[in-house]
């Protein structure tokens, strides 16, 4: 799985238009830090991913781009065979 967080960030900060200095003020962090992010360069720090996501008004999951329900389809399929496999015994 590829984490694309850099990219959400990017898109999310112009979604509000708030410029990356702002954004880097309100984080704590240099407007270069999030430059490296947006550009793939680097991850944000774990500690940070609540503070951005509460910024954008978002769960962590779905900053991380997270599908829950696609992967809810898989577990409930793997669960569906398990079933299936069971009842042949």
């Amino acid at each position: 799985m590829t984490i694309k967080i850099g990219e959400k960030i990017k898109e999310l900060r112009k979604k509000v238009d708030v410029n990356q200095e702002r954004f880097a003020e309100y984080l704590g962090v240099t407007a270069q830090a999030v430059s490296k992010w947006e550009v793939e360069g680097c991850y944000p720090d774990i500690e940070l991913l609540p503070s951005i996501a509460n910024f954008f008004n978002i769960s962590i999951d779905e900053l991380m781009c997270f599908d829950v329900m696609k992967n809810q389809e898989k577990i409930d399929m793997i669960i569906k065979q398990i079933g299936t496999e069971r009842s042949r015994s």
